[in-house]
C-alpha cells in the first residue's frame, strides 16, 4: 500500500499508479470496503511488519482514483473536492457510526492548512489554507471533530519516499528533464523557500503508534497533529540534491525574474509546463516508456510563492513516536527515484551522454548567468 501518493501537494492531475511488481499482502483480505469509492488504506507503505496488524478498525479517508486518466488535466472544480473529500468524509462518518466497535480512525489532512510563513507551524498556529485541497481538509477535519467519533487528525507536511508522486517527485522528475536537454534547472522565489518533508515510513509509524496509543486526549480538536522531519527543507537544500544526484546545474532566478512570474501565475505556469513535458515525453519514448503516473506538470498552487514550514514535534511525546528519517537525503530520494524505475514507468538515471534536446525556452549556461540569484 502507498502512503506517499495519498496527501497531494497542490491541485495535480488525479492519476493511479500501475500495478505494483510484488504482489499484494494476503493479511489484507479482511480490510473491507464502505463504499466502492472508498479504501480503508489506499496505497500505505507500512513497514516493520506492521501491515500485519491493520485491520479494520482503520480508516483513511481517500477517493478511488480513475483509471487510465492521461496527462496533465485540468485543476479539478470545486464539486471534484466537494464530492471526494467531504462527500467521502460524510460516508465514512456514517458508517464508522453504525459500527461501534472502532477503537481508533485515521484522517490524513494536510500541514497547506497553515499560513504562509517561514517560522514553523505547530498545531496551535494560525489557519490559513492557501491550496483549495487544504481549504477541503480543513472542512474535512471540523466534520470529523463534530462527529464525536474516536478520530486521530494528521497534517503532514509534504510527504516523500518510494511511492512518492506528487511530493518530491515532480522536482526529481523536472530535474530528469533538465539532464536530458543538458540545461541549467532553475527555480523561482529563492532558495530560502521552506518546503519541509516526512519520510513516507515516518507517516506509517505514526500511523501505527496512534493506532495503538492509549490515554489520547479526550477532546477530538487536541488530537490534532503536525508530521514534519527534523531537516526544515528547503529549495537551496532540494536544488543541491538534485545537483547531486542528476549531475545538472541548478539556481535561482532573480528578483526581478520573481515578480514579473508573481504577477502572472497563470501564464507563468503554462511556460514552465510548455518546456518541460514535450523533453519529459520525449525522455519517455527513449526508454519506451507507454504510460506513467509520474509527470514534471505543475499547477499554478503548486508554483505559488508560499512557504511549508512545519513543526512536527508535538507527535513525538503525544503519541511515543520517534522519526527514523529525522533528515531528508540524497541517499532517500535516489531510494525514490529506484522505486520508480524497478516499476518501468521512471527512465534510468544513466550516466552515458544523453542527446540532449534544447528547447526553444532553452539557454545556455551564459545567457542565464545574469537571471541567478548572487
Amino acid at each position: 500500500i502507498n502512503l506517499a501518493a495519498e496527501t497531494q501537494y497542490g491541485e495535480e492531475p488525479i492519476v493511479r499508479p500501475p500495478p505494483l511488481s510484488h504482489p499484494p499482502n494476503p493479511s489484507f483480505s479482511s480490510i473491507s470496503f464502505v463504499a466502492s469509492t472508498v479504501f480503508i488504506v489506499r496505497r500505505v507503505l507500512i513497514h516493520a511488519g506492521r501491515a500485519e496488524r491493520i485491520t479494520a478498525n482503520f480508516y483513511s479517508l481517500v477517493s478511488h482514483p480513475p483509471l487510465n486518466v492521461p496527462l496533465p488535466l485540468p485543476i479539478p472544480s470545486f464539486q471534484v473536492y466537494e464530492e471526494r473529500i467531504l462527500g467521502i468524509t460524510k460516508a465514512v462518518i456514517e458508517a464508522c457510526k453504525k459500527e461501534p466497535q472502532i477503537k481508533r480512525i485515521i484522517e490524513l489532512s494536510t500541514a497547506q492548512v497553515y499560513e504562509d510563513s517561514k517560522k514553523a507551524s505547530n498545531e496551535s498556529s494560525k489557519i490559513k489554507p492557501w491550496t483549495t485541497m487544504a481549504e477541503y481538509k480543513l472542512k474535512s477535519e471540523e466534520l470529523w471533530i463534530q462527529s464525536g467519533l474516536p478520530v486521530v487528525i494528521f497534517r503532514p507536511a509534504i510527504i516523500y519516499g518510494p511511492g512518492d508522486v506528487l511530493g518530491m517527485m515532480p522536482r526529481l522528475t523536472i530535474g530528469r528533464v533538465y539532464k536530458f536537454m543538458d540545461e541549467k534547472m532553475k527555480m523561482l522565489w529563492g532558495g530560502e523557500m521552506r518546503i519541509n518533508t516526512v519520510h513516507v515510513r515516518d507517516v506509517a509509524s505514526a500511523i501505527w503508534h496512534a493506532l495503538i496509543a492509549t490515554n489520547l486526549p479526550s477532546e477530538a480538536n487536541k488530537r490534532i497533529y503536525n508530521l514534519a522531519d527534523k531537516s526544515e527543507t528547503d529549495q537551496k537544500k532540494v536544488s543541491a540534491m538534485l545537483q547531486k544526484i542528476f549531475g545538472i546545474r541548478t539556481g535561482f532566478y532573480n528578483a526581478v525574474i520573481n515578480k514579473l512570474a508573481k504577477m502572472n501565475m497563470k501564464g507563468t505556469t503554462e511556460e514552465v509546463n510548455d518546456k518541460h513535458l514535450p523533453p519529459w515525453s520525449g525522455l519517455c519514448h527513449k526508454f519506451k516508456i507507454e504510460a506513467s503516473p509520474i509527470s514534471p506538470y505543475i499547477s499554478p498552487q503548486l508554483l505559488y510563492d508560499h512557504n511549508l514550514s512545519v513543526d512536527g514535534s508535538a507527535v513525538e511525546a503525544a503519541l511515543h513516536f520517534k522519526y527514523e528519517h529525522p533528515q531528508m537525503t540524497e541517499e532517500l530520494l535516489r531510494e525514490e527515484l529506484d522505486y520508480w524505475i524497478a516499476q518501468g514507468v521512471f527512465p534510468p538515471n544513466v550516466s552515458d551522454d544523453e542527446p540532449g534536446e534544447k528547447s526553444e525556452h532553452g539557454s545556455s549556461a551564459a545567457d542565464d548567468k545574469d537571471e541567478d540569484e548572487e
